[in-house]
């Protein structure tokens, strides 16, 4: 039996390179960033929690390389996470599969202390990353969202990681 996702791929047939990468940042935006009226659309998890999506994350969030601040351009540019891209609201919702939601506490590469909800989805080894708020009341921030395929990182995750809670839809 062939693979079957959980949730369908987003995909744009005919577009390459820099049209392609701006038809995907455009969904993102529409889809996640802002509402029909320009104000910012805010999220809210199975637990509750409100979410809100930057217009700056997406070159991070939707890029390859280590250093996502070298920019974005088609080469680094990943379709994999890309077309993956509207999975982040159904791990939200957990619509589907077993999610597991894991805290941690890291340092950034600027040395600032953030702490972080992941959700896990274990059919498909992807991750939902968020960062939490700095200030009390504030939505957590989107900071990522991937497939794992070396799983010694899953491993590492759940080595440094709690787990807060699992969701079985």
């Amino acid at each position: 039996m062939a693979y079957q996702p959980l949730w369908p791929f987003l995909l744009f047939e005919g577009l390459k390179g820099d049209a392609l990468v701006a038809q995907y940042r455009l969904k993102y935006l529409d889809h996640y960033v802002r509402n029909e009226d320009r104000s910012a659309k805010i999220w809210t998890d199975w637990t509750g929690a409100q979410i809100k999506f930057s217009s700056f994350i997406f070159d991070h969030a939707f890029t390859d390389v280590k250093n996502f601040r070298q920019g974005l351009n088609h080469e680094n540019f990943s379709l994999e996470r890309a077309k993956r891209m509207l999975w982040i609201e159904e791990v939200l919702k957990a619509s589907a599969g077993t999610i597991s939601r894991y805290s941690s506490t890291r340092l950034s590469d600027r040395g600032k202390t953030q702490k972080r909800r992941t959700f896990l989805v274990n059919e498909e080894n992807y991750l939902v990353v968020l960062n939490n708020p700095e200030k009390a009341g504030k939505p957590y921030e989107f900071l990522t969202a991937y497939s794992i395929q070396d799983l010694d990182y899953i491993a590492y995750l759940k080595q440094t990681s709690a787990l807060m809670e699992t969701k079985r839809a």
